[in-house]
């Protein structure tokens, strides 16, 4: 069963507004389209397709320079629209996997770490209908989820935002499965804050001038 990665971005002028006090709109909005890119290339890496969800021209148009194939969010909410893909998903025989557009760390091997079951370098599960798998990947900071790995059809409900990790491994046993939680530096490391983004910064100096490509 091959793995299509779908990934949410906000409109890219609203995206981490929490740096807008300690960044220029236009770094800002370059930082966020560095990293969108960033996820696109690890997952188009292994996964056979991808797929960028959001409702912004700016967006729709990095996603295409990058072969992702663009959903228009069509939820009431970020939660609702990520479930509606996952069953569009699951429809065309395909196992869905939530990524964040938010990685700037992340590897292709962060990825096919997510299931034992690989053919090659390419990231697919084996179909088991009596037993089905979720997946999760957490973040470092704040018990949210970095990864969404649901192969077979589940009524399972998205409940993205902070602690969003207890409460997306309750919600799989509830439905009666045993989530497999796969920790991963690449995936664990998401840019939301500018303590983030400095403490980034520090440890690899030039982070943020390499990833948007700006000179000194």
């Amino acid at each position: 069963m091959e793995v299509v990665a779908v990934i949410p971005i906000k409109p890219l002028a609203q995206a981490k507004s929490r740096l807008a006090p300690h960044m220029e709109d236009n770094q800002r909005r370059r930082l966020v389209t560095a990293m969108l890119r960033n996820v696109i290339r690890a997952a188009r890496e292994v996964c056979a397709e991808v797929w960028v969800l959001g409702a912004d021209d700016s967006a729709k148009s990095v996603a295409s320079g990058e072969g992702a194939v663009w959903h228009l969010e069509a939820g009431a909410n970020i939660n609702e629209s990520l479930r509606q893909v996952f069953e569009e998903a699951w429809s065309a025989g395909k196992a869905p996997l939530f990524l964040p557009g938010d990685l700037p760390f992340i590897h292709p091997k962060d990825l096919t770490g997510l299931t034992p079951t690989t053919a090659s370098n390419s990231l697919r599960v084996q179909p088991h209908p009596l037993q089905p798998r979720v997946v999760l990947s957490p973040a470092r900071n704040g018990g949210g989820t970095n990864a969404i790995l649901i192969p077979h059809q589940l009524p399972f409900q998205f409940q993205l935002g902070p602690d969003s990790l207890s409460r997306h491994v309750a919600e799989a046993r509830r439905l009666g499965v045993d989530p497999f939680v796969h920790n991963s530096n690449g995936l664990a490391r998401d840019l939301d804050t500018w303590e983030d983004l400095q403490e980034y910064e520090s440890l690899h100096p030039g982070f943020l001038a390499q990833l948007t490509g700006e000179k000194d």
